[in-house]
């Protein structure tokens, strides 16, 4: 994360600064972009984000920030993996309650078929794979039923996982890995447009602890 002076001081002395509003968003550090939006799947991604981090920041010093982000990411990763895989309308594998469909039970039979003779591309995952994943699915908090997208990782990166559970951590990790390469969550006192001049996004950005 990232921070203006006064964001910083906020954090730290817990609301004993002086100021109207704090603002916050994600940067690009290789592009320099600051991601300000209005009405989008990245402004709800970006506010769930946004919001867990606040409260982390502003809770008790003993607070392991670092474990709940990656949790964070790694949850929603996994809800991302199993609406693509059993949940959406057009899902390859979907589910009727806690079992596979017949549709899903008859598809994995010919991807199985397809997978032993080497046609097949992807990792190699079995059904309980896909179980896990789709009690994951509902056993983590309530969405609306339009949602269709639940990881801020996969959606800013661009990259779909289809792949089996144990292969998994892997691909979060390196997900995770370039994500943080390439992003930060910043805060700080300046009002965010989703319109800015570049000369405006460059003040606040030089405005940022950037080491």
């Amino acid at each position: 994360m990232l921070f203006s002076e006064k964001a910083s001081q906020y954090f730290k002395n817990h609301k004993n600064v002086n100021f109207s509003q704090l603002y916050g968003c994600i940067f690009d550090l290789r592009d320099r972009y600051l991601h300000v939006y209005i009405e989008s799947v990245e402004a709800r991604l970006m506010n769930e984000y946004m919001n867990l981090l606040s409260q982390l920041l502003e809770a008790d010093d003993n607070t392991d920030i670092v474990f709940y982000i990656v949790a964070y990411h790694y949850l929603a990763l996994c809800k991302e993996m199993a609406y693509e895989m059993t949940i959406k309308d057009n899902a390859p594998f979907p589910f009727i309650g806690q079992e596979l469909s017949p549709l899903a039970k008859e598809r994995y039979k010919k991807y199985e078929v397809f997978f032993n003779e080497g046609f097949c591309l992807i990792d190699y995952f079995n059904e309980k794979d896909l179980e896990f994943y789709n009690s994951l699915f509902w056993k983590l908090r309530y969405h609306h039923h339009s949602t269709k997208h639940f990881s801020l990782l996969e959606y800013l990166l661009n990259m779909k996982i289809n792949i089996n559970r144990f292969a998994f951590n892997n691909s979060f990790v390196n997900l995770l890995e370039l994500y943080i390469f390439r992003y930060r969550a910043i805060y700080t006192e300046e009002r965010l447009f989703a319109y800015m001049s570049s000369e405006t996004m460059e003040n606040i950005i030089n405005g940022l602890n950037i080491n």
